[in-house]
């Protein structure tokens, strides 16, 4: 597994963010964490997030990137993890930050990590990965058209193995499915 560091290193590498730019990089590997969860069921990296005033914060980042002087190196990823994170840079990178910030505070794990606190106050409450699980996979199914768009990762396989996993599937279902054609 990665950690937040080197997700961080590439969304502000792909992404060409500036020096200033601190929070565009929290609020983009938020959703790169967010999103890599709804589409396969892990976690990205370990770290958790904090639920500060301006949105969700992995402290690692903050302090590596504090000045906006994180060191940036090539960092590379497996073909799905990469295209994951492409595909989130692509669609959440272009908003800008005050568009970051009000999507992650009208996102439930947001809300949730923050309930009872002042607007401005600080907190070092943790956002549920289990909350983010289930509300970014309800936005992928629900949301389909706001949502990032998944890309697709295909891996080979042996087409006998297809075909005899096919087979059984068949075999498993077809009376179910004859019972429910007669109905």
């Amino acid at each position: 597994m990665v950690n937040a560091l080197d997700v961080a290193r590439y969304v502000k590498t792909t992404a060409d963010l500036k020096q200033w730019q601190s929070k565009d990089l929290q609020k983009l590997v938020y959703f790169t964490q967010a999103w890599h969860l709804a589409w396969t069921g892990r976690a990205l990296f370990d770290e958790p997030f904090e639920a500060w005033p301006d949105g969700p914060v992995v402290r690692s980042v903050y302090a590596e990137n504090r000045y906006g002087d994180m060191k940036v190196s090539e960092v590379a990823f497996d073909e799905e993890t990469s295209g994951i994170l492409d595909a989130i840079i692509a669609h959440y990178a272009p908003l800008g930050m005050d568009k970051l910030i009000a999507l992650t505070h009208a996102d439930a794990p947001w809300i949730e990590a923050r309930k009872g606190l002042d607007p401005d106050e600080p907190s070092r409450n943790e956002i549920s990965m289990k909350t983010m699980l289930d509300f970014y996979t309800a936005q992928a199914l629900v949301d389909g058209d706001s949502a990032p768009s998944r890309p697709a990762y295909v891996v080979e396989a042996d087409a006998d193995v297809v075909r005899s996993t096919a087979a059984d599937v068949i075999d498993r279902w077809s009376e179910g499915l004859a019972l429910l054609a007669t109905r």
